[in-house]
């Protein structure tokens, strides 16, 4: 129980650090509170055992943190960059529903 406590509060943390965000005009610190709000929500699903879907937060935090470099460069990001992390959650989607989910169907890709 004190696992699902402590993923409580971290996820609480997330969730002001994501809310957070929306409140800076620079793109920069917006990315980065996103960045810090991934991070604690990879550790609440670390606390409560769920690998699966730290698969997709990981992705989006290396989302997030590419788009945050390209930011603090003041370059923009290449139009590639969001088809392959698409491609990516797409991918591990498929590891984490066919490959370890015995109750997954196909068309689950399209939700």
């Amino acid at each position: 129980m004190y696992n699902v406590s402590l993923a409580y509060v971290v996820s609480f943390l997330a969730m002001a650090m994501v809310m957070s965000s929306y409140f800076f005009k620079k793109k920069s610190m917006y990315l980065m509170f996103q960045f810090l709000g991934i991070v604690f929500l990879i550790f609440s699903y670390f606390f409560t055992l769920e690998f699966v879907a730290m698969i997709g937060l990981i992705v989006g935090l290396f989302r997030t943190l590419i788009f945050y470099l390209y930011e603090r460069k003041e370059k923009p990001a290449p139009i590639w960059l969001p088809f392959v992390f698409s491609g990516f959650t797409i991918i591990a989607f498929f590891i984490g529903n066919f490959l370890k989910g015995s109750s997954a169907v196909y068309y689950d890709i399209i939700y």
